[in-house]
């Protein structure tokens, strides 16, 4: 839920008047992340710029070749590439058409099968839209979800055989994850197909005993309720179960987890023999991960691997499991205080830290059987820096890539060719391919040459100590023509503060005058455990702390002005820019928050009870951390910012809020988006919400 209000900005700044004070690229670069290797290790496919043609292209090279072209289809029903996936053999191609409607992958959408030999596309199915339409291993099948149940449709035969029949929307779920499970999972698709095409695993959502929340849309004379299922803080969650479908049989079974009480199941991994299938899983309190091995065939099966810590599971931990071709495995584990990679036999017992050191293993990218090398991301060069390394199975160690700032990689299907990508705060992201011991080979396509470089402020980094003896990092852009003898307002942005670039609302606040810092407080990632964790059961206390230290930091540099200090933070970030204006010295005097916060109970069981546990086990932490307990001890300008039909902030937090500052005689500003869900995605609720928030700066 930490919404980075930099990058919640990224794209609605551009359609402002001031922007255009901002020499911006006039072309996006092909990011590496849109690239798919292909079968023969040499080749990557990806869409055309015009989304009217998939073409391949030479790693080495860079020489294209079509290999679908919509306009050259005879009666093509789609009209343009939106995204697309090959079968094992890449004879055939999943592609749907492009939409600015479409949302996620959840989005229920028609599916079309290209015939690459045939030269022929046709619907996937003639009843209905489907969600994540996955190609079985050989090739043959395609398994959906469509109105919560799971369907296979049988490409030779042109059949489709229906896996469940008790979906039903709000209720039972199967294959796809439920609202919750995407949010702060980010699982979406929860089906797997076995290595050898014969079982589909999956998991069912039962929501049935999950709360309704609902709020108004106001259309026409009345207004229209729509409810959804939510659970808040310390509220019932739906149940997951995990099942087998046997595709030759037909049998549909429950494989029993020996825990029965509430748990978060977080993957389902085949390893690749047929008879060994992996659950992992959490539980409510996510401070306890197990992996599980099953047969899924007699359904016999055992605890392999548990991880048990004192305040919580990270979810990059949680997410981390990689089975290995020999069904020995790798976890990310913080036992050491940091975030490191461990191996463990298929028996369960630990082989190898494979990782070590004062720094973070922030990603896992994969595993080249070929070399016995793990690829994987981490703070080995610093804490806003991300570097990339390999790791073999005996600990020892390569770097790949540590160039300052922000380093991320996709590799080819083999580990052959590695497409990378560089940026710091300072210089936008830099494409190329390389080969398998980082050698540059070829650029990508590159942004456009900024030809006048000078009108663009520039970010710095920057660090210092904080009272509380804590080393805090960050950047800060400060206006072109700075001028330390002089004294300039600050605003201070709630989000992640890594070096890498990113065309944010910064820059034009600089251009308007405003020097703009953003820093990494406590609770972030890449300083170890303590440094993530010490926010545990009082999320939002510490970040606020770290946020009016920053501003005190930059007022005693002697070029702010002590009286304009202001915060803007969305979500979570919300609470933490209201919660600094409770501060007795009164160091920041203004406060933006877009879909605050105001009191953990409102929020969704998930991400507030890792932090903050049950409402019942952490009394006292959700009363301090309440926005509405502190209502009247807010001082300054406080400006509230509110879509009516978010789905994951709701209303309620900020008319909570509102009310209590009422009975506070606490005054505030408040601005409403009627019907926005917000993502505040329409031009207009952008440039009016921008221009809202800069009138709020410039008057205070």
């Amino acid at each position: 839920m930490k919404k980075n209000i930099l990058l919640f900005f990224c794209f609605a700044f551009s359609v402002v008047s001031f922007a255009q004070k901002m020499l911006l690229p006039k072309a996006l670069p092909m990011s590496s992340s849109s690239m798919v290797s292909m079968n023969d290790d040499e080749n990557y496919a990806f869409v055309s710029v015009n989304r009217k043609q998939l073409l391949k292209a030479d790693y080495k090279t860079g020489k294209e070749f079509v290999v679908l072209d919509v306009e050259q289809l005879k009666d093509s029903p789609i009209e343009n590439i939106g995204g697309f996936s090959f079968s094992s053999d890449e004879t055939k191609i999943l592609v749907y058409p492009f939409s600015e409607k479409m949302g996620k992958d959840t989005c229920s959408r028609e599916f079309y099968i290209y015939d690459v030999l045939r030269s022929k596309i046709e619907k996937l199915s003639d009843y209905g839209a489907q969600q994540q339409p996955t190609f079985s291993p050989n090739g043959k099948m395609v398994a959906f979800v469509r109105n919560n149940d799971l369907f296979i449709k049988r490409l030779e035969y042109g059949t489709e055989v229906r896996v469940t029949t008790d979906g039903a929307k709000d209720s039972i779920s199967n294959g796809i994850a439920d609202m919750l499970y995407r949010r702060e999972f980010g699982v979406e698709r929860t089906f797997q197909w076995s290595p050898d095409s014969k079982m589909l695993s999956y998991i069912k959502f039962n929501q049935m005993a999950v709360p309704e929340y609902g709020f108004d849309v106001y259309k026409g004379t009345s207004p229209e309720r729509k409810t959804f299922k939510y659970s808040q803080a310390g509220e019932v969650n739906a149940t997951a179960s995990v099942h087998l479908y046997n595709i030759q049989f037909k049998w549909n079974k429950e494989l029993k987890l020996p825990d029965e009480a509430d748990k978060y199941i977080v993957s389902l991994q085949w390893s690749t023999n047929p008879e060994l299938i992996a659950v992992t899983y959490l539980n409510r309190e996510q401070n306890m991960f197990k992996v599980l091995f099953a047969n899924p065939n007699s359904l016999v099966s055992h605890i392999v691997y548990t991880d048990i810590n004192k305040q919580f599971i990270s979810l990059e931990s949680a997410k981390s499991f990689m089975f290995l071709p020999d069904e020995s495995f790798v976890v990310l584990s913080e036992k050491d205080g940091y975030s490191h990679l461990y191996l463990y036999s298929k028996t369960g017992i630990l082989m190898r830290q494979l990782t070590k050191g004062n720094f973070d293993v922030i990603k896992v990218y994969g595993y080249d059987a070929a070399n016995q090398l793990l690829y994987y991301q981490s703070t080995e060069n610093g804490a806003q820096n991300r570097g990339i390394y390999t790791v073999g199975l005996n600990g020892k160690k390569q770097i790949l890539f540590d160039q300052e700032g922000f380093n991320d990689v996709v590799f080819s299907s083999k580990y052959n060719y590695i497409s990378h990508e560089n940026s710091t705060v300072k210089r936008q992201p830099v494409y190329t391919i390389c080969n398998k011991k980082g050698k540059v080979i070829r650029s990508l396509n590159m942004l456009s040459e900024v030809t006048e470089k000078s009108i663009l402020p520039q970010k710095e980094l920057f660090s210092f100590t904080s009272a509380q003896n804590i080393l805090l990092q960050g950047w800060v852009v400060k206006p072109l023509s700075f001028d330390n003898t002089k004294k300039y307002p600050l605003v201070l942005f709630v989000g992640d503060a890594d070096n890498f670039w990113s065309e944010d609302f910064s820059i034009p606040l600089a251009n308007e005058g405003y020097i703009v810092a953003c820093v990494n407080t406590r609770g972030t990632q890449g300083k170890g455990e303590e440094f993530k964790k010490c926010i545990f059961e009082q999320m939002g206390k510490l970040e606020a702390q770290d946020q009016i230290q920053t501003a005190t930091y930059f007022v005693e540099q002697g070029f702010v002005n002590s009286q304009k200090v202001s915060i803007i933070g969305a979500d979570f970030g919300g609470n933490v820019a209201v919660t600094t204006l409770t501060d007795k010295e009164g160091t920041v005097k203004s406060a933006v928050a877009i879909s605050p916060v105001t009191d953990y109970s409102f929020y969704n069981t998930a991400y507030t009870e890792r932090f903050m546990r049950k409402p019942e086990q952490n009394f006292v932490g959700y009363e301090q951390t309440s926005l509405l307990s502190m209502a009247n001890q807010i001082k300054g300008n406080l400006l509230l910012i509110q879509a009516t039909a978010d789905e994951n902030v709701h209303l309620q937090n900020t008319f909570s809020l509102s009310e209590k500052l009422v009975e506070a005689n606490v005054q505030f500003e408040m601005q409403i988006y009627t019907n926005d869900n917000g993502t505040f995605s329409s031009e207009k609720t952008q440039m009016h919400l921008i221009q809202r928030i800069m009138n709020f700066l410039a008057k205070k």
